[in-house]
């Protein structure tokens, strides 16, 4: 099947190859391209072979090996549009681990409230 791929998905790629770039090293950021291609010729060979996801009805995604990242994807009218490229650490991950930090820093958090620095608590 033909890949097309969102604006979305290309500034992701592009975001991803540049944060690696400078934060790890160009050697990593190219192991992380190759593996999300490796994915994505992947999805094209077996289009129906990811999970489906939940809460967006047509929407699959495929995890990139060793990496944690997750490609986001459709297929329609004979073709895979390929719509995101996401870190795993989802919205719900994000949820899990501020829960996690509330419950271990309550005690300085109850100190906190009504205290015109919290939102600096918060941000920080």
């Amino acid at each position: 099947m033909k890949v097309v791929y969102s604006r979305q998905a290309l500034a992701d790629l592009d975001q991803i190859s540049a944060y690696y770039g400078k934060h790890a090293s160009q050697r990593v950021a190219r192991s992380i391209g190759a593996r999300i291609e490796n994915v994505i010729a992947r999805i094209a060979s077996a289009p129906d072979s990811a999970p489906r996801v939940a809460q967006r009805p047509g929407i699959r995604s495929a995890a990139v090996v060793r990496y944690p990242f997750r490609v986001f994807y459709r297929v329609r009218d004979s073709k895979i549009e390929i719509l995101h490229i996401r870190h795993r650490a989802s919205a719900d991950e994000a949820g899990r681990l501020g829960a996690l930090l509330i419950d271990r820093h309550r005690h300085r958090l109850d100190r906190a409230i009504g205290h015109p620095r919290v939102l600096m608590l918060w941000e920080t």
